[in-house]
């Protein structure tokens, strides 16, 4: 498994309604595997946070 390094970043906010700023700071964390389809993280009913992603096979 090959691990990377989390990035700093921005966010941009659009159609502000409730953040009085155009970007937030962001922490990008990468999940999954290098090639990994789709990384998702679900918040569970219970606050619960799941994380799945789907392996794709390649020939």
């Amino acid at each position: 498994m090959q691990t990377t390094k989390p990035n700093n970043d921005t966010i941009e906010v659009r159609n502000p309604k409730t953040f009085k700023t155009d970007k937030i700071p962001a922490q990008r964390i990468p999940i999954g595997q290098p090639g990994d389809y789709k990384p998702c993280i679900e918040k569970l009913p219970d606050n619960e946070k799941k994380d799945s992603v789907t392996h794709l096979k390649t020939h």
